[in-house]
């Protein structure tokens, strides 16, 4: 009896409270969005993800290292790594794997937060690999997880049939290669 009345009273107030809001105008569409994509957010974070890829062009320190013409790949899976290598020779679509190198990681300390986006360090130095250690900071419930840092960008000197100068989607055509073999049968 008694908790029924202490249920029936919640209710009466979220009712009255939902009522005064309706009657300040306060109930819109934001809110019924925010609340739809807070509900959506809960439903990832309790599905299971296999696979968690992000292609950017993060840092010039990638292309410092490999040239404009062979995006970085970062993950910190060894099997995906192998699989992304076995699809860039077949597809014609070079790839090269930087290392997720953990000392590093204090690079990304801050007096002020909990983690900063730029390096602590020497500018410059190791930039591309502080640069994904921040990006696998969000993406810590993934059990394997690739970073592309792509220039997005080929050199006169190397434009072909096919790959002309200018805007390029690197390391796109050797992801889809291995997205198609490792999902096309599930």
């Amino acid at each position: 009896g008694e908790k029924k009345k202490e249920e029936e009273g919640e209710k009466k107030k979220e009712e009255e409270g939902e009522k005064k809001k309706e009657e300040e105008g306060h109930t819109n569409k934001e809110e019924q969005k925010d609340e739809q994509n807070n509900n959506k957010k809960k439903k990832a974070l309790k599905d299971e993800v296999d696979l968690l890829i992000d292609v950017a062009t993060l840092t010039g320190a990638a292309r410092i290292a490999l040239g404009s013409n062979i995006p970085a790949v970062f993950t910190n899976s060894d099997p995906i790594w192998h699989a992304i290598e076995a699809a860039a020779a077949v597809t014609d679509d070079p790839v090269w794997r930087l290392p997720l190198h953990t000392p590093y990681r204090q690079l990304l300390r801050s007096k002020v937060a909990d983690l900063s986006s730029t390096s602590c360090g020497e500018p410059g130095y190791g930039g591309s690999i502080v640069a994904a250690l921040f990006l696998k900071e969000f993406a810590k419930g993934a059990q394997r997880w690739v970073h592309v840092d792509t220039s997005g960008y080929v050199n006169s000197a190397f434009s072909t049939t096919g790959k002309p100068e200018g805007g390029e989607a690197q390391g796109l055509r050797s992801l889809w290669e291995v997205l198609k073999q490792r999902y096309s049968s599930k």
